[in-house]
């Protein structure tokens, strides 16, 4: 293990710096993709959300705690701007890149969210917006100027160092370090930071090789009570983020028998819960904070529905149907895709670093098939 941990640390050490396009994918690449005929209809799906509100959004100044359960939203209508723009801009309008550049340096001028509270509750909060800033960023930082470049860059950079704290407590091993860890595998790849890398690797191998049980549960999720499941597909959705930043950067985990064998027992065990729900309820009943419903007997699926702003909590499955190499994993979970996540609109969400089927759904040559 420790011979292997040197070898991808000189890895790292040996990439190129980042580009202008490096992102959670190859931003060059995937605008060339959407622009060709066989991208037509994903690049529809990319330009159909509508922005009705009005996008000058004033800057929120700081995030904070929340009474009871829950997390704070004010920066809810900014993320959403950042995320359907991006995919817009992504997709090649240019009313939705000049839109989001002018967002970015609005935000940015006014060094917002820098000033939330160094609480595990307003982190949540920050982290969720600030995954999906950074990737939106990385759509359109090719066309700022280089001032506001250099401004919205530092702006995000003091943000990442700002989340990368910890708590001493459950929050500094559960969903929350993971989406912690999915915000550094973001700003490692975009901001050519080899350590963040790094230290999300480090973290996606200590949630596969050490946490996970042999199951396919992750304990401090499946004690989580109505909640169980929901949380486990959280985590998948941040380690998801970070395989995918590690890939563009030149390093595939997945490509490790051990941690791809994690992965599928990790997927079949959300597929295997959601079909038998009896598999989850022995850890369920702990009932530790269970959300919203009380009754650890009724899972809450509500992350298999649609959800305020057109945003889906599936929407890191567009990247996951690529992670699974073995035929029975692969077809189960392409057919969980289909059967619940699929839609005429692009899936976005802010666990998955924005839109993500503008980021991530195949594109099938001409005369080919899917």
């Amino acid at each position: 293990m420790r011979r292997r941990a040197m070898l991808l640390s000189l890895g790292l050490l040996a990439l190129a710096p980042a580009s202008g396009h490096a992102a959670l994918f190859d931003v060059a690449a995937r605008r060339a993709e959407l622009a060709s005929e066989a991208g037509a209809a994903v690049n529809a799906i990319c330009q159909a959300p509508k922005l009705e509100a009005d996008l000058r959004l004033a800057p929120v100044e700081a995030l904070g705690a929340t009474d009871g359960y829950g997390s704070d939203n004010r920066s809810a209508d900014f993320a959403w701007a950042a995320m359907a723009l991006a995919g817009k801009a992504l997709a090649g309008d240019p009313a939705a890149d000049a839109g989001l550049r002018d967002l970015l340096r609005t935000w940015a001028g006014a060094d917002a969210l820098g000033a939330s509270a160094d609480v595990h509750d307003a982190h949540f909060a920050l982290k969720r917006t600030l995954l999906p800033t950074i990737v939106a960023f990385t759509v359109v930082r090719d066309g700022m100027a280089a001032e506001d470049r250099a401004r919205v860059g530092a702006w995000l950079a003091r943000l990442t160092a700002k989340i990368d704290r910890t708590f001493d407590g459950d929050v500094d091993l559960n969903n929350h370090r993971y989406l912690t860890d999915s915000v550094l595998a973001a700003w490692g790849v975009a901001g050519d930071r080899p350590d963040l890398l790094r230290k999300a690797r480090a973290r996606l191998e200590f949630a596969l090789t050490r946490q996970l049980r042999p199951d396919g549960s992750f304990p401090l999720e499946a004690r989580r009570g109505a909640r169980a499941l929901w949380y486990h597909r959280q985590t998948m959705a941040s380690l998801t983020v970070i395989v995918m930043a590690l890939r563009q950067s030149g390093v595939d985990p997945l490509q490790d028998p051990a941690l791809a064998a994690s992965w599928r027992r990790m997927t079949l065990f959300l597929l295997d819960g959601l079909r038998t729900p009896r598999i989850v309820l022995r850890y369920a009943a702990e009932n530790y904070i269970p959300g919203p419903g009380d009754d650890f007997e009724r899972q809450d699926l509500g992350f298999l529905d649609p959800r305020g702003h057109g945003r889906h909590y599936l929407a890191w499955a567009e990247a996951a149907r690529g992670l699974l190499a073995e035929p029975y994993a692969t077809e189960r979970f392409e057919r969980f895709f289909v059967q619940e996540a699929a839609s005429d609109g692009p899936l976005i969400d802010e666990f998955s670093g924005g839109a993500a089927t503008c980021f991530w759904r195949a594109i099938a040559p001409k005369g080919g098939g899917r």
